[in-house]
C-alpha cells in the first residue's frame, strides 16, 4: 500500500463536508448489498483502505496508522471523509429509489 501511495489518492478536502447526517439503520438495511459494496469500491483508495481496514478487519487506528506509515489523526480523518462521502451516496441512492 505504501508503494502505491494510496493516501495521497484521496479526494480534495473541500469535495468533502466536516460534518454529515448518518442515514438510520433501517434505511441502510433496505439497500441492497451489491449497492452499498460498490459504494465502498468507489471511495477514493486512501478513504476505501483505511475505511476497509477499521471497519471489516476491525484494526484500531494505531495499526492502521503503523500499516500505512501515517499517524493515528490521519487515519481517524480518512475515516470520517470515507464515512460521509458513503453516507451522501446512501443518502442519494434512497431518494432516487423511495
Amino acid at each position: 500500500m505504501r508503494r502505491n501511495d494510496v493516501m495521497s489518492q484521496s479526494a480534495a478536502l473541500d469535495d468533502v463536508p466536516e460534518t454529515y447526517e448518518e442515514p438510520d439503520a433501517l434505511s441502510v438495511d433496505a439497500i441492497p448489498q451489491k449497492v452499498l459494496m460498490q459504494f465502498i469500491s468507489e471511495l477514493p483508495a486512501g478513504y476505501r483502505t483505511v475505511f476497509n481496514l477499521y471497519i471489516f478487519e476491525e484494526k484500531p487506528h494505531k495499526e492502521i496508522a503503523e500499516l500505512l506509515g501515517i499517524n493515528e489523526k490521519s487515519s481517524a480523518s480518512q475515516l470520517a471523509r470515507a464515512k460521509a462521502t458513503l453516507a451522501t451516496k446512501v443518502r442519494e441512492w434512497l431518494k432516487k429509489n423511495a
